[in-house]
């Protein structure tokens, strides 16, 4: 990100920044955010781990940022992000706090990041900050930024106007009492999905009529019941790059909070669910379980799931519980206007999706007790996003929406130092939008690069899979395997260049083989 010159500190100024934050940021497979650096810019490199461009809103952590010449409290400075083609973005800040002895203070910023390549940022103290980019007033000036209204006035949190969320592609409007949306507009097409007497996006409680083996069994519901919102407020971050609504609830002995997140660079709407479970199952009693419901203003609606390297239409809308991987789509014809429309449902952790006629819901967790007792007593964090859509998405666009939503980019703090590399790079391209690249990985059995993709759209293809030179060097050799990399005798890889092809069937799965000069 342009030249990055060491900060030399006179030894009253010298930071213990170095070595700072090991483990911190390593929950749900992300890499760790410790400091490489004493103090000065902070270089940071941010990967891509999926085979296709992306532009998001990622979360950096500076460390220690107390020393230099502009000492002070780190939660009293403003932030500013240079990228690799010199120009400047302000930074966000998230949250600040203490770990393990180290002060620490997260930033946000958007990045594009190549197909499974990377970029380069430094992160620098800027005092003027704040007052060029009007971040200390008015947040949302950025252009491009989210836009958020709290509905409420003065310190007394008076009660006052609607509680939104807003970017360039979806707007949402949220109902203090139940904490669902009651408006959610797709702004590309214009469509509403959301029914006011009817919000989306709220958690219900289930009781299950009582049953044997019920950890695998699930019985039919005998009550259904609306969880009672205790507050519902606007979370820490109210924008530019991101903003949130935070709703706590209790049932039983149970407590939950519903985080609401919008980013800018996103039409995906967060969901963040996080309870502490203490519910009891009995086979007298029944079984206690906590939905997510999206009940949606669609006639005619039809379920897309998921399923390994592929996706299948199903035509249960009568509460049947479905499997799916990382995307449930629902699309049908819109009440108001009869066009297409539809809401795709992404998840990190959770598999069991059900439709009644137009309304989507997810199952949370449940409370068993055979053949264990308590199994599912505890913590339980889970991750949802929404997107709203006109038309029917292509299954290759569900399948990157739920890769990207489960495999975000990767930020890792590094120190200032030379090398061959170039500040941006992609790693593997491939140039056929209706192949998914699902995996790029070292050979089970040699030094070989493994890449498996398949086809989405029931169209035989001619794949081409293109490597960057410094990264991976030359190919050398290409042979098509099959799943367990061993070769195939009427292998259809080529290589040209750069470039390795290879022929896929309609909804086939292809792996290939390549050996780098």
């Amino acid at each position: 990100a342009g030249p990055v010159e060491k900060v030399k500190l006179v030894p009253q100024q010298e930071s213990i920044a170095m070595g700072a934050g090991a483990g911190y940021g390593l929950d749900y497979g992300n890499v760790t955010a410790a400091n490489h650096l004493i103090d000065g810019p902070r270089p940071f490199v941010v990967f891509n781990p999926t085979a296709w461009d992306r532009r998001e809103v990622v979360k950096a952590t500076i460390w220690d940022s107390g020393t230099g010449s502009l000492a002070g409290p780190i939660d009293n400075k403003t932030f500013v992000v240079r990228t690799a083609d010199g120009k400047s973005v302000p930074a966000q800040k998230l949250r600040w706090g203490n770990y393990w002895g180290h002060d620490y203070v997260d930033l946000a910023f958007p990045a594009d990041v190549p197909s499974m390549g990377y970029n380069t940022f430094v992160i620098e103290e800027s005092p003027t900050a704040a007052k060029a980019y009007g971040l200390q007033d008015a947040p949302a000036a950025i252009p491009g930024s989210v836009k958020m209204q709290t509905g409420f006035r003065g310190v007394e949190r008076h009660p006052q106007g609607p509680m939104t969320l807003e970017n360039d592609f979806v707007f949402a409007r949220f109902d203090r009492l139940t904490g669902g949306i009651v408006e959610f507009i797709d702004k590309t097409s214009g469509r509403n999905l959301a029914d006011p007497a009817n919000p989306l996006g709220v958690a219900e409680f289930v009781m299950e009529r009582g049953r044997g083996m019920s950890a695998w069994l699930i019985s039919d519901a005998h009550r259904r019941d609306a969880i009672e919102i205790n507050s519902f407020w606007p979370g820490q971050n109210n924008g530019p790059y991101q903003a949130s609504f935070v709703a706590k609830a209790k049932v039983g002995t149970s407590e939950i909070t519903i985080t609401y997140t919008l980013r800018a660079c996103s039409p995906i709407l967060e969901i963040a669910v996080q309870t502490l479970w203490m519910e009891r199952g009995t086979g007298a009693g029944g079984h206690p379980s906590l939905l997510m419901k999206f009940p949606l203003a669609l006639r005619d609606a039809k379920g897309t799931y998921e399923i390994p390297y592929g996706a299948i239409r199903r035509d249960l809308n009568q509460g049947e519980e479905v499997p799916a991987l990382r995307f449930a789509d629902v699309s049908g014809l819109a009440v108001q206007g009869g066009k297409q429309v539809g809401l795709t449902l992404l998840n990190d952790c959770k598999y069991g999706y059900s439709l009644t006629d137009s309304a989507l819901r997810v199952s949370l967790v449940r409370a068993t007790h055979d053949p264990d007792r308590l199994p599912e007593a505890g913590e339980h964090s889970m991750m949802f996003g929404i997107v709203p859509h006109g038309g029917q998405p292509t299954v290759a666009d569900l399948t990157r929406m739920g890769a990207a939503f489960n495999h975000p980019l990767q930020v890792v703090g590094t120190d200032v130092h030379s090398g061959p590399l170039a500040d941006k790079s992609a790693g593997v391209t491939c140039s056929q939008p209706n192949v998914v690249v699902t995996s790029v990985k070292v050979g089970q059995y040699d030094e070989t690069l493994i890449v498996r993709m398949y086809e989405t759209a029931g169209k035989a293809v001619t794949a081409k899979l293109t490597f960057d030179a410094t990264l991976f060097g030359k190919p050398a050799t290409a042979v098509e395997t099959n799943m367990l990399e061993r070769n195939l005798e009427n292998s259809t890889a080529k290589i040209a260049g750069q470039s390795v092809s290879i022929e896929i069937s309609p909804h086939g799965i292809a792996t290939v083989k390549v050996m780098m000069e």
